[in-house]
């Protein structure tokens, strides 16, 4: 894929440059296979997950970006601007992660680090599970309210982590419901959640929150998801 887009744009300096004009959806075709037709009509639904689309210059119904998630795409445009504010070698060196270094990085936010134990199998596969348990992780707790950004290291040492906030969620949540137009399922709400209350069309209740912190949630799906534990051999948990 980094090769397709440098050839299209004609450098790599000019490929950091455009990229941060990219929309989402945004399409790449160097061979100009859709010129005349809509590629995002065209293709199928399940190549068009990713945030840009690159069209593999020998199979036009390949998305050569179809593996990339919208936050390694945003790290890479973050670095492309930096690089290019002030160009240093040091941008091409690994930096080697590690609970000291993650540690000083979240500054006066939680960290929660997870040490992985992967499964066995080819490197690539492996590689593949783990990135999609990151974001199933990473998803659930945006889901149940938190404010959480990480990372994964995936070489040496197979880490997970993330940022949070330091103060514990509240105890209590708005759990959402239905519409009310929808009868049925907003009387079957209505009869489970006694305090249910109408805002903007959609009906509402007051209801326990499950975790107050982010930690737990995760102790709680690496013991009991079970399309999580299968991606994941063994986990450690540990908050700084």
């Amino acid at each position: 894929m980094c090769e397709i887009l440098i050839i299209y744009y004609g450098s790599f300096l000019k490929l950091l440059k455009e990229a941060q004009k990219w929309k989402n959806k945004e399409i790449i075709d160097v061979e100009w296979h859709y010129k005349k037709r809509d590629a995002l009509k065209e293709l199928n639904k399940s190549k068009l997950q990713s945030p840009i689309i690159v069209i593999d210059p020998v199979d036009q119904a390949r998305n050569a970006a179809a593996a990339l998630s919208s936050e390694s795409l945003e790290i890479f445009r973050s670095a492309a601007k930096a690089f290019l504010k002030k160009p240093s070698a040091k941008f091409f060196q690994k930096e080697k992660i590690t609970a000291d270094s993650l540690r000083k990085k979240a500054g006066s936010r939680k960290l929660v680090l997870i040490k992985i134990t992967p499964p066995r199998g080819k490197e690539d596969i492996v590689g593949g599970k783990l990135a999609r348990a990151f974001r199933t992780l990473k998803s659930e707790l945006a889901r149940q309210g938190f404010n959480a950004a990480g990372g994964f290291e995936l070489d040496e040492d197979c880490l997970f982590w993330f940022f949070t906030p330091k103060k514990a969620l509240g105890n209590w949540i708005a759990a959402e419901g239905p519409l009310k137009m929808l009868e049925a399922h907003a009387a079957e709400f209505r009869k489970k959640h006694r305090n249910a209350y109408l805002k903007k069309g959609r009906l509402y209740a007051k209801a326990k929150r499950s975790f107050t912190r982010p930690e737990n949630l995760i102790r709680h799906m690496l013991k009991h998801d079970k399309g999580l534990r299968k991606k994941i051999n063994k986990a450690s948990v540990k908050v700084y």
